[in-house]
């Protein structure tokens, strides 16, 4: 079993406070969860909870704006390149 530096990790309550301080605003408590969740940073399973690498928290800021981040126009399709788009009401035959 490899040995872990509880020297490195921080909480989900640390976590929170330093992503808070980071961003200038307050950052709740389950915010961690959700970048360990995303991949964002990296966790250890302590227990029944999980520990945040410190190295990984103390470079991420969260974004001024909360909520769903705006979709403009410029925002890239996810159809690939050279297929048309299907008209509203007209149906191909074959």
């Amino acid at each position: 079993m490899a040995r872990i530096n509880l020297e490195d990790y921080y909480t989900a309550k640390q976590a929170a406070e330093r992503l808070s301080l980071n961003s200038g605003r307050k950052i709740d408590a389950s915010y961690p969860r959700s970048l360990a969740r995303y991949g964002k940073v990296s966790t250890v399973e302590m227990g029944n909870g999980k520990l945040y690498l410190k190295q990984d928290i103390d470079a991420y800021v969260v974004s001024d704006r909360p909520g769903p981040k705006p979709r403009g126009k410029d925002r890239q399709s996810r159809r690939p390149p050279g297929r048309p788009r299907k008209q509203a009401g007209s149906e191909q035959q074959q």
